[in-house]
């Protein structure tokens, strides 16, 4: 976002192409190889392995559907911030670009206060808090307050999200078999992942017809009530369901 007024949106897409190169290159180098597992026992076969161990696991079922809505609500918020930076503020590109800013930046400085707090905290409870404390801030979008004050809360609902993601990350790798990890992570992120253009698609329905004062409203009762669910799955669980065992 801060980058858009400076250098132009299609310079900006090769600097995000960068990113990956710079990520595919440090995971080459600096991750170690690791033997190849034994073979999986028949029915751990399948693309639809990760799916059917989400499934049947009684933590990761629930923790992996409120994901999936949180990613599909999310996507109509990510819809609706550029349409209200153009209908609101006069079509301004650098108001987008600012809103952008904020989710970004806030996530980066959340990143840095997650690698001190994840050792001192249950990530399962850090995860619970961390979700309650971000749909606070976000409240203030249905009442279409000027731009600072929707920077301001961006940010501050951003800097919760690496205290979301990376506990859940966590406990997906902790609760999972090394012969099925792989498949399991891949098959949250991929339904997540096609979660967000149902949410976008929706966005728009709702943009076209009611406006984005509804979008906004929506989304974040939406959120509320899915961070209140997240929250009671992941408070109710102790650290050793973390490493229980696995679902068959």
């Amino acid at each position: 976002g801060v980058l858009i007024p400076f250098i132009g949106a299609p310079n900006v897409l090769y600097v995000d192409a960068a990113t990956y190169f710079l990520a595919f290159v440090l995971v080459l180098v600096f991750v170690p190889r690791r033997k190849p597992l034994a073979a999986l026992v028949e029915h751990e076969h399948g693309v639809l392995a990760g799916v059917r161990f989400v499934i049947r696991d009684k933590l990761l079922a629930p923790l992996a559907a409120t994901v999936v809505g949180f990613g599909f609500l999310g996507a109509g918020m990510s819809a609706g911030l550029p349409f209200y930076a153009f209908a609101e503020f006069d079509g301004d590109a650098r108001i987008a670009g600012l809103f952008y800013a904020a989710l970004g930046a806030g996530a980066l400085v959340g990143s840095l206060a997650a690698v001190i707090l994840v050792r001192r905290f249950s990530p399962l409870r850090l995860a619970g808090f961390g979700a309650l404390a971000f749909v606070v801030p976000v409240w203030v979008l249905p009442f279409l307050p000027p731009w600072p004050v929707v920077f301001v809360a961006l940010f501050v609902a951003t800097f919760f999200t690496p205290l979301i993601n990376g506990p859940i990350m966590a406990v997906l790798t902790a609760r999972t078999p090394d012969a099925l990890r792989a498949k399991v992570i891949t098959a949250v992120i991929s339904i997540n992942t096609l979660a967000a253009p149902l949410g976008f698609l929706l966005a728009g329905q709702v943009l076209e017809h009611w406006g984005i004062g509804p979008l906004f409203t929506m989304v974040v009762a939406g959120m509320t009530w899915v961070v209140v669910v997240f929250a009671a799955i992941v408070l109710r669980h102790r650290d050793a369901d973390l490493v229980a065992e696995p679902a068959v």
